[in-house]
């Protein structure tokens, strides 16, 4: 048989790799409850259910399940050759030790336990070539017209380089806390590249804590 006669397409290969993902998740749910049923303390999870920590959603779901189905059409193909050898030939002659060996070899290669690994190591190889930067420092996007920062001589697109010589480095959550808790009516000094400004912490319009009137975000760096 050629090549392309062994990947033709046909409905019952489409079935059949529509199927296969199905049980490979549910080989991976009955792996996982004998390894919780037998040693539940020491037992990291192999499985974690669609929903956990809401980090998956629909489109993640539909598109990771029809990547599933396209890496299993090649073990799809050869369970439809095999049975139509089977059918021909007879089951005896048909479980050979060629057809056995090429039969593990596609169940072990083309599932999606296997698939995960290849994009795991595509990924890391990817983050080699490619470094993710770093956050390194907060940007200035916008100052807030007529607020503190704005009447201070504040710009937006410059970065923050200290507040009143503290350093937070690219961490936006501990300035933002610093300045919603700074006194009211006190005096920040901000460091920036082109020099340094001295800002009157003013009330925020939706709460009684501080506001100078910078819109704020991470800044990038290799």
């Amino acid at each position: 048989m050629s090549l392309k006669q062994f990947f033709r397409f046909s409905k019952s290969k489409a079935l059949i790799s529509i199927l296969l993902p199905s049980f490979w998740l549910l080989l991976s749910v009955i792996i996982q409850f004998f390894r919780d049923l037998l040693r539940p303390e020491d037992v990291p999870p192999v499985f974690v259910p669609v929903g956990v920590g809401h980090s998956a959603s629909i489109i993640t779901i539909i598109s990771g399940y029809f990547l599933f189905v396209l890496f299993s059409y090649p073990l799809a193909c050869m369970l439809v050759h095999l049975y139509e050898e089977k059918k021909r030939k007879g089951f005896s002659k048909v479980l050979d030790a060629k057809n056995v060996f090429l039969l593990g070899l596609f169940a072990i290669t083309f599932n999606p336990f296997t698939l995960t690994i290849i994009l795991i190591l595509f990924a890391f190889l990817l983050f080699l070539i490619f470094p993710v930067e770093e956050p390194c420092a907060i940007q200035i996007v916008d100052v807030i017209e007529g607020s503190p920062a704005d009447e201070a001589g504040l710009q937006g697109g410059e970065r923050i380089v200290s507040l009143n010589g503290i350093d937070f480095g690219g961490d936006l959550e501990a300035i933002l806390r610093y300045l919603l808790d700074y006194p009211i009516g006190d005096v920040v000094v901000v460091e920036t590249e082109s020099g340094f400004f001295e800002v009157t912490v003013g009330e925020h319009p939706e709460g009684e804590y501080g506001f100078i009137g910078v819109v704020l975000n991470v800044a990038y760096c290799r």
